[in-house]
């Protein structure tokens, strides 16, 4: 049976019982604009529903519902993270969507060398589709 993995804050552990809460992780393709269009299309598809425990992060100041990011639109501070089970295809290219929220992964790491759990860093990304960018 396996054990549980100690997380922080300190006591806190992280079990597969702990794995309660279901978030959706998507993959985004870009194809070639349309005649005539200088965007590219992006097409998010569900690669698959992830059981996962989820804790905030604190500390995060934000104003005006905007969070401070990069000059690439990438937000710069992890406000969530989300722990799930060990899979190789969870990378900082794939977006998550957790509680009708959707989150940008800033970064991916194992959460032991055993690679039972992967601590995922995210951020609230807010609408996909970035229409108010165009």
């Amino acid at each position: 049976m396996t054990k549980c993995k100690n997380i922080s804050p300190p006591k806190r552990k992280v079990c597969v019982g702990s794995l309660r809460s279901m978030v959706g992780l998507y993959i985004r393709n870009i194809k070639s604009p349309a005649f005539n269009s200088q965007d590219n299309q992006q097409e998010y598809t569900l690669v698959e529903t992830l059981p996962a425990a989820v804790q905030t992060i604190n500390g995060i100041d934000i104003f005006d519902d905007v969070e401070k990011s990069g000059s690439d639109g990438i937000p710069a501070v992890a406000t969530i993270l989300f722990f799930v089970r060990y899979r190789t295809d969870v990378t900082a290219e794939n977006f998550l969507q957790y509680d009708g929220v959707n989150y940008q992964i800033l970064r991916v790491e194992p959460l032991d060398l055993r690679r039972e759990y992967l601590k995922i860093f995210a951020a609230s990304r807010g609408d996909l589709t970035l229409e108010a960018a165009k």
